[in-house]
């Protein structure tokens, strides 16, 4: 929130001296300010996993799912990516929505010993190689969610927005928040 707060007096002091900006400086003033809004929402909408994670609050888990995939296209910048629930009768990760390709692509559970499992086990956002071949055989991340100390699921992001490269020590720290 701090780092918030210092973009926004930033373009607090932009927008008092606006008239001194040119027409291109304006609009990008205003995008800038619009990104921050939603960044703000987004912001709002991980405090709110937090609360249901400390039992605060209940569940609705279509909108928990739009929160995440909020998240994940806007924050973290990805492109391809599946969030699973863990099924708890068969034990199996099922896909439950997925952006970039059809739920049916992604796999269904991993090679043993490959990202998905480790994460899993560890219950721990596991990083690989961000500049990977953008497969569907294998996660650059994984990010398992878990509520209350109890695996339900994972999100597995395959694939980058083609503007990003790598990941930041925000990203990481948005792994640790997401997966609770």
């Amino acid at each position: 929130r701090r780092d918030r707060m210092t973009v926004e007096g930033s373009i607090g002091v932009l927008d008092n001296n606006r008239g001194e900006l040119g027409g291109r400086a304006q609009s990008a003033l205003d995008l800038l300010a619009e990104d921050l809004d939603r960044f703000r929402e987004l912001v709002e909408d991980l405090l709110e996993m937090s609360r249901f994670d400390a039992g605060v609050m209940h569940l609705d888990l279509d909108e928990v799912l739009k929160i995440i995939i909020e998240i994940v296209i806007n924050l973290v910048g990805a492109e391809i990516f599946a969030v699973y629930l863990l099924d708890g009768d068969s034990g199996l990760l099922d896909v439950a929505v997925s952006e970039g390709a059809e739920p049916s692509e992604f796999p269904s559970c991993s090679k043993p010993g490959g990202l998905i499992a480790k994460s899993l086990e560890t219950a721990e956002p596991l990083c690989g190689d961000p500049t990977q071949s953008q497969s569907l055989e294998e996660p650059i991340v994984c990010i398992p969610l878990v509520v209350q100390n109890r695996s339900i699921g994972l999100i597995g992001i395959f694939g980058l927005l083609q503007q990003k490269d790598g990941f930041s020590a925000l990203d990481h720290e948005l792994f640790s928040v997401m997966g609770g």
